[in-house]
């Protein structure tokens, strides 16, 4: 079984980093699967395809875009090779494929094939805004939380999310690709927003290929990262630290107002954190921001914190409150339904864009003694649920399903 993945990026985001972990995962387990993107890493292996979208195509691509609603613009003759060759792979996998680098007739092309599209955000039933609406006011969360967010996400200055909501539905109705929810939260909403495909499936990312949770030592881990031993250490990550929807500036809020009584330090793993820097006045906020930390490494920081904190407004998966949770560590995070399902209830839960109730709950989390225990046996749990074989064994479940 031959089957081409495609993704926007293979080497920056979430669903970068999700959709090449699946790639390894079937890899491993015997399927031959390439790994197609706009942007690649600069040194591809033989399963890595780019198209090579230069950066003049993709500023070009950004505007028309953003001024037309035309999907990738100039890369039409970009994939024509792709397209010529589309008749040596038995199922194509999808996974982001919305923004700049692929037309419209590319897609319908390429869902005409068996085809599997793995969602990562709510593109398919907003048709521009990558996440929900709110209930209430009809607003994205982006709008809610940020006015002028139609400026940078969803990347368009002219909204024409209606009109691409129902092409969108429409190529589903037609060619009834096999859909994938990472989680049954994300299922219900794509069901709620009018999605009503036959083939919607609940396949959560596969994190772990061992199961056996680490030891947990945090002044021997915190050693190795040269952290201090008589402090709380908070710890919060994000691919982009100034995302809104991360709620980075609700945790500012929150540490502004929590008892300085208590030795404590946060630390911030995460891109495009500058501007969040500059704001803080406060010096009293015992803070450091580290950058970007491969994935691989990540572990390490997760092992020497005591409380990981995460203050998202949204979420289709919530992955570094599983990943933290994996290694044995305490966790506050925003009551959402999705971090409710992820975590089962193992964690400290507080009101969306409630600063008062983080501060009770980070408050919280000073008292409650850590049970290595108990949390290595929620660790076990987790990595059990986030099973790399499980999930690398429905897809190819799936992918036989196709043919």
């Amino acid at each position: 079984m031959k089957v081409l993945r495609i993704n926007t990026a293979a080497n920056k985001g979430g669903a970068a980093y999700s959709a090449m972990n699946i790639q390894d995962v079937v890899l491993n387990m015997g399927v031959e699967s390439w790994m197609l993107s706009a942007r690649g890493p600069q040194n591809l292996d033989k399963y890595l395809i780019s198209l090579n979208e230069s950066k003049l195509q993709r500023y070009l691509n950004v505007f028309a875009y953003r001024l037309f609603g035309i999907e990738g613009y100039t890369n039409t003759k970009l994939w024509e090779p792709i397209l010529d060759c589309l008749d040596k792979y038995d199922v194509i996998h999808l996974h982001n494929v919305h923004g700049y680098y692929m037309p419209s007739q590319v897609l319908e092309v390429l869902l005409s094939k068996p085809c599997v599209w793995t969602l990562h955000d709510y593109w398919l039933v907003t048709g521009g805004a990558g996440f929900p609406y709110h209930e209430k006011e009809k607003k994205s969360f982006w709008e809610k939380i940020f006015p002028f967010a139609r400026l940078r996400y969803p990347t368009e200055w002219v909204d024409r999310s209606k009109n691409r909501k129902k092409y969108l539905s429409k190529l589903i109705e037609k060619y009834e690709p096999s859909l994938v929810a990472i989680t049954k939260d994300m299922s219900k909403k794509l069901k709620e927003r009018g999605l009503e495909s036959k083939k919607l499936n609940i396949i959560p990312h596969g994190l772990y290929s061992n199961i056996t949770p680490p030891d947990i030592n945090i002044k021997k881990n915190r050693r190795k990262l040269g952290w201090p031993l008589d402090k709380h250490i908070f710890l919060f990550v994000s691919a982009q630290v100034n995302n809104p929807l991360k709620g980075f500036d609700l945790f500012l809020e929150g540490l502004n107002r929590l008892e300085k009584k208590e030795k404590w330090a946060v630390y911030v793993i995460g891109d495009n954190y500058q501007l969040i820097k500059n704001k803080i006045s406060n010096k009293n906020i015992d803070i450091e921001f580290l950058g970007k930390v491969e994935q691989q490494n990540l572990k390490y920081y997760y092992r020497a914190c005591d409380t990981y904190v995460s203050c998202s407004f949204a979420e289709t998966y919530g992955r570094t409150v599983v990943e933290a949770l994996a290694e044995g560590v305490r966790v506050v995070c925003t009551d959402l339904p999705v971090f409710r399902e992820v975590t089962a209830e193992n964690a400290l839960y507080f009101q969306p864009g409630d600063y008062k109730d983080l501060v009770k709950k980070l408050t919280k989390s000073f008292s409650l003694p850590l049970s290595t225990g108990k949390q290595k046996k929620i660790a076990y749990e987790i990595r059990q649920r986030f099973s790399k074989k499980v999930m690398g064994q429905k897809y190819i479940n799936l992918y036989e399903n196709c043919l």
